[in-house]
C-alpha cells in the first residue's frame, strides 16, 4: 500500500509507525528516551515541603509546583540536577550553601 502513497503521505505514514512503536515502548532507532524524575517522590522521600525543597536546592517554588502538577516540563539539565539530588541530597545541599 505504501507504494501507492505520495512521498509526503509515505513520510507521514512512516512517522505514525514510529510513534506507535514509541508508544508501545519499543526501541526506535534515533530516539533516546530518558526517564523524567518524579519530583514529588524525591521531595517527600527527603521529608520536605515544596517550599523547603525549593529553598534548599535554589529552585523557584513555582517551578517545583509546576513540575509536580505537570504544568511545566523538566528539561534535561533540570532532570540531571534532580537525579543528582535524589542520589546525593546532602552533597548537593552543601554545594548550594557554599555558592557565591
Amino acid at each position: 500500500m505504501r507504494n501507492k502513497l505520495s512521498p509526503f503521505a509515505a513520510s507521514i505514514a512512516a512517522g505514525l509507525e514510529e510513534a506507535i512503536t514509541y508508544a508501545k515502548v519499543e526501541h526506535v532507532p534515533g530516539i533516546r528516551v530518558t526517564e523524567v524524575p518524579d519530583v514529588k517522590r524525591i521531595r517527600t522521600k527527603l521529608g520536605m515541603t515544596q517550599e523547603q525543597f525549593a529553598a534548599t536546592y535554589h529552585i523557584s517554588a513555582g517551578t517545583v509546583k509546576g513540575w509536580e502538577q505537570k504544568r511545566r516540563t523538566i528539561d534535561s539539565t533540570a532532570a540531571a540536577l534532580l537525579r543528582t539530588i535524589e542520589s546525593y541530597p546532602d552533597q548537593v545541599r552543601d554545594a548550594q550553601k557554599n555558592r557565591a
